[in-house]
């Protein structure tokens, strides 16, 4: 049946820094912090070319971040360490990695901590988590759980609302699955086209529209269900995979073998069509899935 890919790309990052702020930075972050708390708001501070914004938010951390296409940045306070936890977290933005890549990520990441004075080492740095993502105009498709195949043990989620998980849907469209762990690997097919209408991001709906005008193609219009309908497919490996099993912490990691981790996770993860086989592992990969 006919489908179109709209988008394919990073949309989740996320490293860990074993690393302290400096002092006087400490002490910048914290009148930023009272004063958001005062103000209800969050706080702008610019240092150099970097402008971050500090919320009220974190009992034992400042949190901020720097935009749309930037990160999450969540710096420990060296006055008050949450033990064993690392002094720095840096999430990145979704559009950001999708707009740029990892490129754009590390020359970001390097660009802030070199802009902070935060003084690190490459061999301080923890890749905790990456998601991968395929968005795939198909509005025919619905997922269904007797397609996946998924190793033994492996709990799998049916839901009918984009912040509604349960097992069990009746009278009512499926619109998405999930299986898996995120701190080990998870897949997760659900209707990219009803978040981005209830969450209101037009970033993506611009993306969709860029590659069909690409072809030649007119807009999507997300009021029409039937000839709008885009479905995500998202792979996310967490820290038991990245960290344990493939030994990827750095930049350098990450570009080495972040291959061979989806290549692995997608040999144990597959959406296919059903057939009278008993042996599910011979079941043929789903056109989408392809």
């Amino acid at each position: 049946m006919k489908a179109q890919i709209l988008h394919s790309g990073f949309d989740g990052l996320r490293f860990t820094v074993q690393a302290e702020i400096t002092p006087e930075l400490r002490e910048e972050l914290a009148l930023a912090k009272i004063h958001a708390k005062e103000l209800g708001q969050d706080i702008e501070l610019r240092f150099g070319d970097v402008l971050l914004s500090v919320t009220q938010k974190g009992g034992r951390t400042f949190n901020t971040n720097t935009g749309e296409l930037g990160a999450v940045w969540m710096f420990q306070d060296p006055k008050d360490r949450i033990p064993n936890n690392p002094g720095i977290t840096v999430d990145f933005r979704a559009l950001g990695l999708a707009t740029g890549g990892i490129d754009h990520a590390e020359r970001h990441f390097r660009e802030v901590m070199s802009a902070l004075a935060i003084p690190y080492l490459e061999h301080q740095l923890r890749l905790s988590r990456v998601d991968f993502a395929v968005d795939i105009l198909a509005p025919w498709f619905e997922p269904g759980r007797t397609s996946l195949v998924t190793p033994p043990g492996t709990k799998v989620s049916e839901y009918t609302g984009v912040d509604e998980t349960v097992t069990q849907a009746t009278g009512s469209r499926v619109t998405g699955l999930r299986a898996g762990n995120v701190d080990n690997r998870q897949l997760a097919i659900y209707d990219k086209r009803t978040e981005v209408m209830q969450k209101a991001n037009d970033g993506w709906l611009t993306i969709w529209n860029a590659e069909r005008a690409s072809c030649r193609q007119e807009p999507l219009d997300l009021s029409d269900r039937l000839s709008s309908q885009v479905w995500r497919f998202e792979l996310r490996l967490g820290s038991k995979q990245l960290r344990e099993r493939f030994e990827i912490h750095s930049w350098a990691d990450l570009r080495e073998r972040l291959g061979d981790a989806y290549h692995d996770a997608l040999q144990r993860l597959r959406y296919c069509i059903p057939t009278n086989d008993s042996n599910r592992a011979r079941w043929p990969a789903h056109e989408l899935w392809r």
